[in-house]
């Protein structure tokens, strides 16, 4: 014998975890809904027994009092307070409802997305500065469209494409440490990480020299980024804008420190 069979009723379901949260949230949102229609209706009921319901946009009583003696009151009062204690009961379950559901979503962390590949590799561009003296380039630093503090420490990794001029290999960070001129002498730590580059512009590995356009973090902010490469790979000028605050930018030229003869980047053209 075979499942009753209901035509056009695909009773599959596809959904994924978060969509099973969202749900869940907007049914106790449904269910407080009614709730506060039912708790509506019990105060209409009592203006009603007291002759002090009025429709909508009008202030006269739309009949006489239902509720003539002190018995009367007495009832509706009842009647009301055994509604309003079904909604506190109810107000009870949506509330361990809804501390399951956030236990619920506390256990989730949905999957982070692949990140976006280059949409062409015109070449292949690496680079890495650590930490150390005769390591850490130096750096003029503008913010905002004025000088900045002196940079006392500089690291960055930058590797595009590499060298399999994969389109996937994609990544470019930044870190200055920059002097802090209020007192007590101290540095503030800039991190500009998770930069993505969407564009390599353009690139001549003979040259050693490109122009890059992305994105790029700094905390919880987002920043569109450019670097130009420059000087046989010895200069970078990286500048930040942020996506949400287009008055603070970010800019830094970038050369090697005294003594350091190596460019800054290496750039390798991709034949594929």
């Amino acid at each position: 014998m075979g499942y009753p069979n209901i035509p056009d009723i695909n009773p599959t379901i596809d959904i994924d975890r978060e969509e099973v949260i969202n749900l869940l949230l907007a049914s106790i949102g449904l269910e407080e809904l009614g709730l506060a229609h039912l708790v509506n209706a019990e105060a209409e009921k009592l203006q009603r027994a007291l002759g002090t319901l009025a429709l909508p946009g009008s202030t006269t009583p739309i009949g006489d009092p239902l509720a003539t003696t002190l018995e009367d009151l007495l009832r509706v009062n009842r009647d009301v307070t055994k509604m309003l204690k079904f909604a506190m009961h109810k107000e009870f379950i949506l509330l361990a409802k809804l501390q399951d559901v956030i236990e619920f979503a506390q256990e989730f962390t949905p999957p982070t997305p692949p990140p976006p590949p280059l949409a062409e590799c015109l070449c292949a561009i690496t680079g890495e500065r650590g930490r150390g003296p005769g390591i850490s380039p130096e750096a003029v630093i503008t913010i905002n469209g004025q000088p900045g503090p002196a940079a006392t420490n500089i690291t960055y990794n930058i590797e595009l494409c590499g060298q399999s001029c994969n389109v996937n290999v994609n990544n470019i960070n930044f870190s200055f440490d920059l002097a802090n001129p209020v007192p007590p002498p101290n540095e503030i730590t800039v991190n500009f990480t998770q930069g993505r580059a969407e564009r390599i512009v353009a690139c001549d590995p003979e040259a050693n020299t490109a122009t890059i356009v992305g994105t790029i973090r700094r905390g919880g902010s987002i920043y569109n980024f450019t670097l130009i490469i420059s000087n046989n790979g010895s200069t970078l000028t990286f500048t930040a804008t942020n996506q949400q605050a287009p008055f603070d930018v970010f800019s830094a030229v970038i050369t090697p420190g005294p003594g350091d003869v190596n460019p800054l980047v290496t750039i390798d053209p991709c034949n594929g």
